[in-house]
């Protein structure tokens, strides 16, 4: 039983420690920061779209807990285009809670060959140009492939847990 316990404790142990995030100086960790800036600051903020044509794999899927199942990049440029940047009534903010950016690489015989981005985004509303509001804060889980190019893309999107202020 001893024996059984030690192995159980290493065993343990090593599957943690290969698991474990990658570290907020590495280049996987900038490089998924970055994306996630022009992502979010770049296309969804100030609806610059050439940021997601070069950021979205072709056949992206997004999850989104309320609003549903987008399952292309032209679909979601379209969905993005037409609704939040087409309409001049109703405008929403994204903001990445501070520090809340995790990291994992996903290897095939010590290769990355993907990326896995985990963390809590708040978004702020106006309306008519009036002062923002604060909306939803969410907890998202994007999957980045490494694709031929040597380019990660956000390949599957996940937005979930969203929480409204008075719910908090």
């Amino acid at each position: 039983m001893y024996r059984l316990t030690i192995l159980l404790c290493l065993l343990f142990g090593f599957n943690h420690a290969t698991q474990a995030q990658v570290a907020k100086d590495s280049k996987n960790y900038k490089r998924i920061v970055k994306n996630d800036s022009l992502l979010f600051e770049r296309s969804f903020n100030n609806c610059e779209m050439q940021y997601l044509e070069a950021l979205l794999s072709e056949d992206l899927e997004f999850y989104h807990d309320i609003s549903g199942i987008i399952n292309s990049k032209r679909a979601f440029i379209e969905t993005m285009k037409n609704g939040l940047c087409g309409n001049p009534i109703y405008r929403s903010r994204r903001e990445l809670k501070k520090g809340s950016t995790e990291v994992y690489e996903l290897k095939n015989n010590n290769k990355v060959y993907a990326l896995i981005q985990k963390g809590t985004h708040s978004f702020f509303e106006s309306k008519n140009g009036a002062a923002e509001t604060k909306g939803s804060t969410a907890q998202f889980t994007h999957l980045w492939l490494l694709e031929e190019d040597g380019v990660f893309r956000l390949k599957r999107a996940l937005s979930y847990y969203h929480i409204l202020p008075k719910e908090h």
